[in-house]
């Protein structure tokens, strides 16, 4: 999902580095909250208007308001790679 320049900040200082410090202080996950996490994913239309997005941008047709939008698909779909991560090692460590 990463086809699109990110703003100029430091990865350490993007919302999913900033959340996974976040969880990171925030103990061990429950087995049953960590399958919950799992659980969780981008719609099936939110994947299709990330790819839609994401074949305009190669193209160069991006809006202003079309690369927002698809900077932040991006960050959502950072921040449940960041939590889908932490709990399968809840899961592993269980």
């Amino acid at each position: 999902m990463s086809d699109v320049s990110h703003t100029t900040s430091s990865p350490q200082f993007s919302e999913a580095a900033i959340f996974s410090r976040v969880v990171e202080q925030s103990g061990q996950l429950s087995v049953e909250l960590a399958g919950h996490i799992l659980s969780m994913g981008i719609s099936q239309r939110d994947q299709e208007r990330v790819q839609e997005l994401l074949e305009k941008n190669s193209q160069g047709n991006l809006t202003a308001s079309e690369r927002e939008e698809l900077e932040n698909l991006n960050h959502i779909a950072d921040l449940l790679s960041l939590w889908h991560s932490r709990a399968r090692r809840a899961l592993k460590t269980s």
